[in-house]
């Protein structure tokens, strides 16, 4: 999972420096002279920070409905559009926000040169000791939006490694086991996500008797996948023994994955869950 992350982060750095320097290429090409300016600067590091908060905040919805792709290929594509699509959302709003700012600048400007030289006579050493704030503000925040680049980045990196992820076979032995309440969508797989170490992951599903007589449950694992792996890992569910499940009757059942603090970080999983009726 680990190198998933990295090819996410890159990719939407990628596909965000892209839209920029895509732009600034088309723009060049009517006007030479035109310079990089800072539009183009704040517009790449925003959607660079928008694009891997995204991914942060959206990784545990995505991979628990199992929207996550594992395939580097499928995420670099996936990733990269998101940091160009990021980045053409984000232009808009900035550069009408910049374009205010330097009106105003203008305006200041114009009225400080109408004022400089009352000033001049009041002060002459009052020209020669200015202070550039206004390249002092731009060079603050550029720095800042490129350590929060980087403070975003390390936290995903982190945030992924500092958990195990994978995924479950469910398998009904007299039952069927559905997704819903209603008992329309049966399932045979769980997207258990990523858990982190000392935390838990749960899911409900609902186990339909099958069969014309009353019956009781039995959970089982199997096939675990590293076998190591199941000392770190605890599956429990909150069914009581003995409970008897009518006829066509649906049982609510919720599945709970919890990892042990030992638990080895980045680690993909997999093994079988096996509910067997009796009766």
């Amino acid at each position: 999972m680990s190198g998933i992350v990295y090819i996410i982060i890159v990719s939407m750095i990628l596909g965000a420096l892209a839209w920029t320097m895509g732009k600034y290429a088309w723009k060049i090409k009517k006007n030479p002279q035109l310079e990089f300016n800072r539009v183009y600067l704040l517009t790449m590091l925003l959607s660079m920070i928008f694009s891997v908060a995204v991914a942060i905040v959206s990784s545990g919805p995505f991979e628990s409905l199992g929207l996550v792709p594992s395939g580097g290929a499928f995420s670099a594509i996936v990733s990269f559009a998101i940091g160009f699509v990021a980045n053409v959302v984000i232009n808009w709003p900035v550069t009408y926000l910049i374009n205010k700012i330097e009106a105003y600048e203008k305006a200041c400007r114009a009225a400080n040169v109408l004022a400089s030289p009352m000033v001049a006579q009041a002060n002459p050493s009052a020209s020669k000791k200015g202070i550039n704030i206004h390249a002092l503000i731009e060079a603050v925040v550029i720095v800042g939006l490129v350590a929060a680049l980087l403070g975003v980045s390390v936290f995903a990196v982190i945030t992924y490694q500092a958990s195990i992820s994978g995924t479950g076979s469910i398998t009904g032995v007299g039952v069927t086991v559905y997704s819903d309440s209603g008992g329309q969508n049966s399932i045979t797989s769980i997207n258990w996500g990523n858990v982190a170490p000392s935390n838990s992951v749960s899911t409900t599903v609902y186990i339909k008797n099958t069969s014309n007589t009353q019956i009781t449950l039995s959970i089982a694992e199997a096939n675990w996948n590293p076998s190591s792996i199941s000392s770190y890992l605890t599956l429990t569910w909150n069914y009581i023994a003995g409970t008897e499940i009518q006829p066509g009757a649906l049982q609510a059942v919720t599945l709970t994955l919890a990892a042990s603090n030992t638990a080895p970080q980045g680690t993909n999983f997999s093994f079988n869950i096996i509910i067997t009726a009796s009766g």
